[in-house]
């Protein structure tokens, strides 16, 4: 026993699988190939040192050798927030870098989640997950959401204790209007062609502007319907009929019991912001350094070409994944009939990001200190966040994050198609 954790008690602190499913891939890292969760509350730090006898003696460094492919390595730590502050939890994460490095692991990721779940209410819905012979998690895409199957134990660690991950392209913002149209149609025709065998949770993942955050619990409240404990005592007859008098399902809920599910929660990455202001309206003319030393202005240059427009940074992932496909969309359309237009707001510096773009090859046109235009003209506050553009200089569109090669091209194309109609000669 070590500080109170008994080993009988808590026999397997750490979660181990291969990543074998797209679902997995997209909450992870879409080029690792093992996952691990490791639970560092058993790690003894009374000498200074990460002491990991605790998890050596459970088997973690003999099933980490055991993993399939062993290649890259996506570990994440957990901790109790009761715990988290009386650890070094920089040590002890290069000491599980190490220990992978030694069983075999050619590149080793390591992230830190504190948490005021227990390990076990982390890890128990996974562990207990019967999987069946069908483990296809293949995402189900169209203009409005993507949905994931959750059929194995790793996702339903990754996504929630659900049985389908419904996403939301457009954040939850000012303009939002609801469950409503073709938004509700696009759910409910992904959710039905998943074909899933169970259906007790149904779980939303969410982003918010800062317009659309009162929004969220309204539409996505994650509220049960009563239940009736005992139908046979008049008591709780009575105190049930009260609790569904004051019962409002919330839409989210009822759109889930319409397609079969029992329940349904959500998950909510509010990124502030407000980037919707800016649709319908012309850009603003203002002038910002490109990364060759010239002038970028930005009304002037965006006129008769439709634009792609992204806010971005050195130190996000997301937009470096963003940024090779951006340019392999330049490339292939030319500046004469798409033009994009990068813009640094990290206040990254001029020679880390030449040397970035040259290391990268990177074609879309690169411009400067945009961190001004990126919060106060067009009210970005997650990254990135990229805008689409028509011929007269006008914001039609626009999105948060990066989701996928197949996304921006389809956005792409929408812009162009929609150039093209703007063109087409009367009559």
């Amino acid at each position: 026993m070590i500080h109170g954790v008994s080993l009988v008690a808590q026999e397997r602190p750490y979660f181990l699988a291969p990543i074998t499913t797209e679902l997995q891939r997209d909450k992870t890292n879409a080029a690792a190939d093992s996952y691990a969760l490791v639970d560092i509350d058993v790690v003894d730090m009374t000498s200074g040192k990460p002491d990991l006898s605790v998890l050596m003696e459970a088997g973690l460094k003999t099933e980490l050798a055991q993993l399939s492919q062993k290649r890259f390595l996506y570990l994440m730590t957990h901790s109790h927030l009761s715990t988290t502050p009386g650890k070094d939890v920089k040590a002890i994460k290069e000491v599980l870098r190490e220990l992978a490095l030694e069983v075999g692991f050619e590149k080793v990721v390591v992230y830190d989640s504190s948490t005021s779940a227990t390990w076990q209410q982390r890890v128990q819905a996974a562990e207990q997950y019967v999987e069946g012979d069908n483990k296809d998690e293949s995402v189900i895409e169209n203009d409005y959401v993507r949905v994931f199957p959750i059929r194995t134990k790793l996702s339903k660690l990754l996504a929630g204790e659900g049985d389908c991950f419904v996403e939301l392209f457009r954040p939850i913002d000012g303009t939002f209007q609801g469950l409503e149209g073709p938004l509700r149609d696009a759910i409910v025709q992904a959710v039905q062609k998943a074909d899933l065998q169970q259906k007790n949770i149904l779980i939303f993942q969410l982003q918010s502007t800062s317009k659309g955050e009162d929004l969220v619990e309204k539409i996505f409240t994650s509220r049960e319907r009563p239940k009736l404990r005992d139908a046979n005592d008049p008591f709780w007859v009575q105190e049930f009929q009260e609790q569904m008098k004051r019962f409002v399902p919330s839409p989210a809920l009822l759109l889930a019991e319409e397609l079969g599910f029992q329940s349904s929660r959500y998950r909510h990455s509010p990124g502030g912001g407000t980037p919707e202001n800016v649709l319908a309206k012309v850009v603003p003319n203002i002038q910002l350094p490109t990364l060759d030393g010239s002038k970028f202005d930005l009304h002037r240059d965006v006129q008769g070409t439709p634009t792609v427009i992204t806010f971005w940074g050195l130190a996000c992932g997301p937009c470096r994944q963003e940024a090779p496909h951006l340019s392999n969309l330049q490339k292939s359309l030319g500046n004469e009939k798409l033009r994009i237009v990068a813009v640094n707001a990290y206040k990254d510096k001029r020679e880390d990001v030449a040397k970035y773009v040259e290391q990268e090859k990177l074609s879309q046109l690169f411009v400067l200190d945009g961190e001004t235009l990126a919060k106060d003209i067009f009210g970005v506050s997650a990254y990135p966040t990229t805008f689409f553009v028509d011929r007269t200089g006008t914001v039609v569109d626009y999105e948060i994050g990066f989701f996928s090669e197949s996304r921006l091209q389809k956005k792409v194309e929408k812009l162009l198609h929609s150039d093209l109609e703007q063109t087409k000669p009367a009559g």
